[in-house]
């Protein structure tokens, strides 16, 4: 808006200095014109890529949750008539670590440069986590000077390590194919990941922003004086004037600012992704799908579903904050 604002004042002034014969700052507009299909290509493209990258990372997000939700679904289906307390124990580790998991990605998603090393210290300092003190202290000791980003997809074996000891607490063990579908969705979380870790990781190219910005900035605020050759010197002509121009301003630069909040959907901005409101649904879903057998068939879980619960209520859905530090 400010440069919108800019541009209306130039040719306001360009406009008076015109009219009262003082100084003639305008130009022929040919050349102007020519680099306008420069500019529209340019900016058009940075558009695209941007947008591109932008729902691509809402269908890796949106794949974390299916993959989440699908997991502890299949899970109670194919145990469901295994009645015993340590097949209730197994169904109840793997939700935990479901949880801890997704909880561990938001995390390292929505943590800024500065605080992303420090996440699993967090984790570890802090109370009423879902993750196992021993697990988080096995995440911080693997990565110790290595890339963290990566915790959560080493997470990913100790899910897969619960899921194959179900015959160690279920009667019947599960069949094969039951358990290849279950390892199956921990696979789809990890190539969700994979996704998010990539877009994270690959800066937009630099030369096609710095190409855009330049031709577009250039060209915008010399907008005034191309235009203001052909200007009319009736109060009628320069309304005209400055409504094309503002309205020509706010459309190039809008783009250009729109793209900008695409680059990055990640984080605490108004315009980023809500994370937190997102994983909060996949959590009392999938505790949904567990309390459907534990309350009938484990009452003695009651307390740990309570405290499981509990833990994954990190935010009130009212609030707007990202931030769960």
């Amino acid at each position: 808006m400010w440069n919108c604002l800019f541009n209306v004042l130039v040719t306001l002034i360009i406009w008076y200095l015109k009219t009262r014969e003082i100084s003639d700052l305008t130009f022929n507009d040919k050349g102007h014109s020519f680099m306008a299909i420069m500019v529209s290509f340019l900016i058009v493209t940075r558009f695209n890529i941007a947008y591109k990258r932008f729902m691509e990372s809402s269908q890796y997000l949106s794949k974390l949750g299916t993959a989440c939700r699908e997991l502890i679904q299949h899970t109670v289906i194919f145990s469901r008539y295994e009645k015993s307390t340590k097949a209730a124990t197994w169904r109840f580790e793997i939700t935990r670590q479901t949880i801890a998991m997704l909880e561990l990605t938001r995390d390292f998603l929505i943590a800024t440069a500065r605080t992303k090393k420090n996440v699993l210290e967090i984790y570890q300092n802090k109370k009423h986590k879902n993750m196992a003190k021993k697990e988080c202290q096995f995440l911080i000791n693997s990565f110790e000077g290595s890339s963290v980003e990566t915790s959560p997809l080493l997470f990913a074996l100790f899910l897969r390590t619960t899921i194959a000891s179900n015959r160690e607490y279920l009667d019947t063990s599960l069949r094969p194919q039951y358990e290849l579908k279950l390892l199956a969705y921990v696979g789809d979380f990890v190539k969700a990941e994979h996704g998010l870790m990539n877009i994270d990781d690959t800066p937009f190219p630099f030369p096609i922003v710095q190409m855009c910005r330049t031709l577009l900035f250039t060209w915008v605020h010399t907008l005034p004086f191309a235009l203001g050759n052909d200007m009319r010197t009736s109060q009628l002509g320069i309304g005209a004037n400055m409504a094309i121009i503002f309205f020509v301003t706010y459309g190039f630069l809008g783009l250009e600012y729109v793209s900008m909040e695409m680059d990055e959907p990640f984080g605490d901005d108004l315009n980023d992704f809500e994370i937190c409101q997102q994983t909060q649904k996949v959590f009392k879903d999938i505790i949904v799908y567990l309390e459907d057998i534990m309350h009938d068939e484990s009452p003695g879980f009651e307390g740990r579903l309570k405290s499981l619960k509990r833990n994954a209520s990190l935010l009130n859905p009212s609030e707007r904050s990202h931030t769960p530090f």
